[in-house]
């Protein structure tokens, strides 16, 4: 009989040539797990997952693409977990910059992922300086035109900001130039932690964003994007959910969360082989070490604890204000910064409230 819980385990198999300054998994640069230890892990967490009825699955991360032998990375997650990397995310900066490139990419094609997504921070200095490496613009517009020449997909993210808002032209002409076949101009999220709030001023405001508006309909490749933009008016701002939280009429998207990770426990495997409760990035509970410690002794005990609320993992500790008290002591009814969803103007608001203790706490 099959067990209703599912293990799903992040394995941080290489770390990134970029550091993307808000991005949600957190990426930084650290070096390559060998090839032998992944392949270890992912038999020993199938066999522990089969011998107690749990479904398994995963991901690996952070920068697949640039490990030494990726290749056979993307084949072991293939073969054992059965992984699914349609689409596959990427800086494109390690397929700009190394020989196997088209390898690479016939192995994704083979493996069913025959699009690859990338994320734009803004046109050149200013995308650079976002992810931290000279050149990262040009270099992710060649894995572009590499991904096109042997006739496979591309999409991206092109997070819009107050820095790089008067770039949007360029930045289009730029995309649709190297082939990119879908642009989704998007907000990025709020991420509750030191990287998140020191990227927070570029947030852009509604007044910022209004002339994009008409120009997404001169652009096929933004076309599914364009109903969020033309809501912003009168959703997604600061103000709105300040409204939508008095009124208790708040879209709460922290739902639709709970159901899709509905009975999984969500864990991490380090470069070390070290087990954490969270995600990619983001640790809570620590098990052990699946070599020194035994991978049977490790997962028994973070399968026993469960599943891990959202709050519990980027807030643990933290007394989380009901929703209406949060918009009450900490929103803000006349801004009209953008959050694209209720999970990133929520955090903000209980980051804001634990700021606040720690403030209270210092000055006692």
């Amino acid at each position: 009989m099959t067990n209703t819980l599912k293990l799903h385990m992040t394995v941080e198999v290489m770390g990134c040539p970029t550091v993307c300054q808000h991005c949600w998994a957190m990426g930084r640069g650290y070096q390559a797990m060998p090839l032998e230890d992944i392949s270890w892990v992912l038999h020993e967490v199938r066999r522990f997952c089969e011998a107690h009825a749990f479904s398994y699955g995963g991901f690996p991360m952070h920068e697949v693409a640039a490990h030494p032998q990726v290749v056979q990375v993307l084949r072991l997650f293939d073969e054992i977990w059965h992984d699914d990397f349609q689409p596959f995310t990427t800086t494109g900066v390690p397929l700009a910059t190394r020989p196997d490139w088209r390898e690479i990419l016939e192995t994704l094609r083979e493996l069913n992922a025959p699009t690859l997504w990338f994320a734009f921070h803004g046109a050149d200095e200013i995308h650079d300086r976002a992810v931290m490496r000279k050149g990262a613009y040009r270099e992710s517009l060649r894995a572009v035109e590499l991904t096109r020449e042997v006739d496979m997909k591309t999409g991206c993210n092109l997070f819009v900001t107050k820095e790089n808002i008067h770039q949007f032209d360029q930045l289009v002409a730029d995309l649709q130039h190297a082939g990119m076949q879908e642009i989704i101009p998007c907000i990025y999220s709020f991420t509750p932690n030191a990287r998140g709030r020191h990227t927070e001023p570029l947030r852009p405001e509604w007044r910022d964003v209004e002339p994009l508006v008409e120009k997404l309909d001169a652009i096929p490749e933004a076309c599914l994007w364009r109903r969020f933009w033309r809501e912003l008016p009168e959703m997604h701002t600061e103000s709105w959910y300040v409204q939508q939280a008095l009124a208790g009429t708040w879209p709460d998207d922290m739902e639709r969360y709970k159901q899709a990770y509905r009975d999984t426990v969500s864990l991490v495997c380090r470069p070390n082989l070290d087990v954490c409760h969270g995600f990619a990035g983001q640790y809570t509970t620590r098990y052990g070490n699946l070599r020194r410690d035994g991978v049977d002794e490790v997962l028994s005990r973070a399968m026993a604890d469960g599943q891990s609320p959202y709050d519990e993992i980027w807030f643990a500790g933290e007394q989380v204000l009901p929703i209406q008290e949060l918009a009450t002591r900490f929103g803000d009814s006349q801004s009209q910064r953008i959050h694209s969803d209720s999970f990133s103007i929520r955090d903000w608001w209980i980051d804001s409230a634990r700021r606040a203790r720690h403030a209270v706490r210092l000055h006692i």
